[in-house]
C-alpha cells in the first residue's frame, strides 16, 4: 500500500513538471498578408517571433480588514435637478399659437412615460390584411384591459378635428395642433375612441395631459390607434399607407415624443437616430468620431452629429479600434483576419456631407487561426489582437509582427497606462498582464476583473472584492464584496486618485468611492434608481450612467463629497435594443451615448444645471 502511494505521488510530481514545461510559450507561426488587399507599398515583413518573458506569478495578498465590508443594503443617494421639469411652461396664448407653445410631449396612454402602456414599436409595419403599412401606432395598457380606459392629449395644442364616428365603425376621432417656439406644428391623431367620451370641438384648447377620449370598441380589438403627421388637419386619414409613410408626411410617434424630450434638454448638443436602429462605437479621431451601423463604417461631425462620410464592409468585422495615433482603423474578425484601413485627412473630407468613400488598406494579415477575436491599442498607434484560446499577436502601425504569445481564454477588461496596455481575464486562472511594444509579460495571477488606472497604479474589481496592485507587485485586498452579479460591475479612476465601483449582489445594488489608499470613503445606494450603472469622467467630472426599465436611460453628475446626484439627463426609446446602449467620454468635454435601439446623442454635461 506504502509503494503504491509512493508511485502515485511520483507520478503526480513528474506530471506537475510537464506542466511547467509546457508554460513556455510555443512559437507563433508568421501570418501571411493577404495579397489582394495589401498594397504594396504597405505589405507587412513579420519579424522574427519574439517569445515574451513570463515575470513570476505574484499571488494576492488579502487583508480584508483594511477597508470595512460595505454594509448589506447602504443609503440611497440623494438625487437633485429634473431634466425635464425645467421645460415645464404653462401655455399662454399668443399670435401664431392660440392655446400656447409645446413645451414637451408626454405618451398618450399612462403619461408622462407610459410605464404601464403597451406599445410603440408597429410604426411603419407592413400588415397583409391591409396590405399597406401602419401610419401610426396601436396602443393599450399591459394589463390588457383597454375598454374605457383614458387617452390623453400629448402636448399643449388646439383641437383641429372631432367626431364621435370620425372613422365610422371604427369609431371616434380627434385631432389636435401642436406649435413650437419656431413657428413649426404637427398634429397628433387618436382614433377608435368611445364615441360617448369624444366631447371636445374644434378651437378648444387642451392643455398636455388633458383627457381627449376613452378607448372605445372597434371592429378589431380595443386599443388606440395614435398618429403623429405634418398634413391632414381636418381629416381622420386612412390609418395605413401603400409605402413607408414617413415618406408621405407621418412621423414615428414615439421616436418623435423622446426627441421632443431630448432636444429640449440643456445638454443636448445634436441627435440622430440609425436607419438601422443600432450603432457601435468604434473611436474619436479628433472633430470626427466613427461608428459602425449595419455593414457600414460612418464618420461623424462631433459639432453637429451629421455623417461626413460612409465605407461599406465587405466582410462582417466584429471587433473594430480606431487609432489616432496611427492614423487607421483597425478591424478583426473570427477567421483570424485582421487588417487596417486609413482614415481620410480633414482636408479630404472638408467638401463631404454623407459621402460613400472607399478607405485605402494599409495592411493585411491572416493568423490562420479561429476564434472570437480582442482589438486592444499599442500606444503609439500599433494593435494587439487576442483571439480566444489561440494566440495573441502584437503588430506595429504598418503592420509588421512585433512579438506573439499564446492565446488567453477571453480578455475580461483592458486600460492603457503610459506606454503600456494593461489587460486582465478572469475565470478558472485570472490574471493581470501587461502589453507593450516590446512583448507581454504577467503582473499577477490569480486575481482578475474589470480594471482601472489611477496615476498611482493599477486597480483590478474582481467578481469577490477590490484589489489594488501594489509598485511591490502584491494584489492587495482593498475591500472583500459579496459575490457580485456580473453584468452590473463597473469602475472608474478618479481624477484625484482612487475608484469609484458600482457593485450589484442578491442584497443590493450600490455605488462605492474609495481614496488613493483604498479607504472606504462613503457608499451609497442606487437600488431604487435602475441597472447596468456605468461611470465615465469628463473633464475632471465623474458622470454616473443608469438604465431604468426598458428602454430608458438617466446620467447623473457625482458630487465626489458626498455622493449626491445631480440629474442632468432623461431618454428613452420604446423599441430598446438589448445591449447595444452605451456612452463614451470624448475630448476635451463632451460625450456620446446611444440609447439602444433609439437616438444617438451628442451632449455636454456642463451646459446643464
Amino acid at each position: 500500500m506504502k509503494q503504491t502511494s509512493f508511485h502515485f505521488l511520483f507520478a503526480i510530481f513528474a506530471l506537475m513538471l510537464a506542466a511547467c514545461a509546457r508554460g513556455e510559450t510555443p512559437p507563433l507561426a508568421s501570418p501571411t498578408p493577404r495579397g489582394d488587399r495589401t498594397p504594396a507599398e504597405a505589405t507587412a515583413t513579420p519579424r522574427p517571433t519574439v517569445t515574451p518573458t513570463l515575470t513570476p506569478s505574484r499571488t494576492p495578498t488579502p487583508t480584508p480588514t483594511f477597508t470595512p465590508t460595505p454594509t448589506a443594503t447602504a443609503q440611497p443617494i440623494a438625487i437633485s435637478g429634473d431634466p425635464l421639469a425645467v421645460l415645464v411652461a404653462e401655455p399662454i396664448s399668443q399670435p401664431g399659437a392660440v392655446c400656447g407653445f409645446v413645451d414637451y410631449f408626454d405618451f398618450p396612454i399612462d403619461p408622462p412615460d407610459a410605464e404601464r402602456g403597451r406599445g410603440g414599436g408597429d410604426y411603419g409595419v407592413y400588415r397583409q390584411r391591409y396590405q399597406s403599412n401602419h401610419a401610426g401606432e396601436d396602443w393599450g395598457y399591459q394589463s390588457g384591459d383597454n375598454l374605457g380606459q383614458p387617452v390623453y392629449v400629448i402636448g399643449h395644442g388646439v383641437v383641429t378635428y372631432s367626431q364621435p364616428y370620425g372613422w365610422g365603425l371604427d369609431q371616434g376621432t380627434v385631432i389636435v395642433r401642436h406649435t413650437f417656439r419656431d413657428g413649426g406644428t404637427v398634429y397628433s391623431f387618436y382614433g377608435h375612441l368611445d364615441p360617448p367620451s369624444v366631447t371636445l370641438r374644434p378651437g378648444d384648447c387642451l392643455v398636455r395631459g388633458d383627457t381627449v377620449g376613452n378607448i372605445g370598441d372597434p371592429t378589431g380589438r380595443p386599443h388606440l390607434h395614435f398618429e403623429i403627421r405634418l398634413h391632414n388637419p381636418d381629416t381622420p386619414g386612412p390609418g395605413y399607407w401603400s409605402v413607408d409613410p414617413t415618406l408621405a408626411g407621418w412621423l414615428p410617434p414615439s421616436q418623435t415624443i423622446w426627441e421632443n424630450r431630448i432636444e429640449g434638454q440643456a445638454g443636448t448638443v445634436w441627435t440622430r437616430v440609425p436607419v438601422e436602429g443600432t450603432s457601435t462605437w468604434v473611436g474619436q479621431a479628433g472633430a470626427t468620431g466613427v461608428v459602425m451601423e449595419a455593414s457600414e463604417l460612418r464618420a461623424l461631425n462631433l459639432t453637429d452629429g451629421r455623417v461626413i462620410w460612409r465605407h461599406k464592409l465587405e466582410t462582417n468585422f466584429p471587433t473594430v479600434l480606431l487609432s489616432a495615433e496611427a492614423g487607421v482603423v483597425y478591424l478583426a474578425d473570427p477567421l483570424g483576419h485582421v487588417e487596417a484601413l486609413t482614415l481620410p485627412t480633414p482636408e479630404m473630407m472638408a467638401e463631404w456631407n454623407n459621402t460613400l468613400v472607399v478607405l485605402d488598406p494599409a495592411w493585411a494579415q491572416d493568423l490562420g487561426v479561429n476564434g472570437s477575436p480582442t482589438l486592444m491599442p499599442l500606444p503609439g498607434g500599433g494593435v494587439v489582437m487576442a483571439v480566444l484560446r489561440q494566440t495573441t499577436v502584437a503588430f506595429s502601425p504598418a503592420g509588421e509582427v512585433l512579438w506573439g504569445a499564446e492565446g488567453f481564454p477571453g480578455i475580461a477588461d483592458w486600460k492603457v497606462d503610459g506606454t503600456r496596455v494593461v489587460f486582465s481575464t478572469e475565470g478558472a486562472n485570472p490574471a493581470v498582464w501587461v502589453a507593450t511594444k516590446a512583448g507581454i509579460e504577467s503582473l499577477v495571477e490569480g486575481v482578475g476583473g474589470m480594471l482601472a488606472v489611477d496615476g498611482l497604479g493599477v486597480w483590478v474589481y474582481a467578481s469577490d472584492g477590490l484589489f489594488r496592485l501594489e509598485e511591490s507587485g502584491e494584489a492587495r485586498a482593498v475591500s472583500l464584496l459579496s459575490e457580485a452579479v456580473q453584468l452590473t460591475r463597473n469602475l472608474v479612476a478618479l481624477p484625484e486618485g482612487g475608484v469609484l465601483i458600482a457593485h450589484a449582489d442578491r442584497a443590493d445594488r450600490r455605488v462605492l468611492a474609495f481614496d488613493g489608499a483604498g479607504q472606504l470613503r462613503w457608499e451609497r445606494s442606487v437600488e431604487a434608481l435602475g441597472s447596468n450603472p456605468r461611470f465615465v469622467t469628463v473633464a475632471g467630472v465623474v458622470l454616473l450612467w443608469l438604465e431604468e426599465g426598458e428602454g430608458v436611460v438617466n446620467l447623473y453628475r457625482v458630487n465626489m463629497a458626498d455622493g449626491a446626484l445631480t440629474h442632468l439627463f432623461r431618454g428613452g426609446t420604446r423599441t430598446p435594443a438589448r445591449g447595444s446602449t452605451w456612452i463614451v467620454p470624448l475630448a476635451p468635454a463632451q460625450l456620446v451615448f446611444q440609447i439602444g435601439g433609439g437616438h444617438l446623442v451628442g451632449f455636454d454635461p456642463f451646459l446643464g444645471p
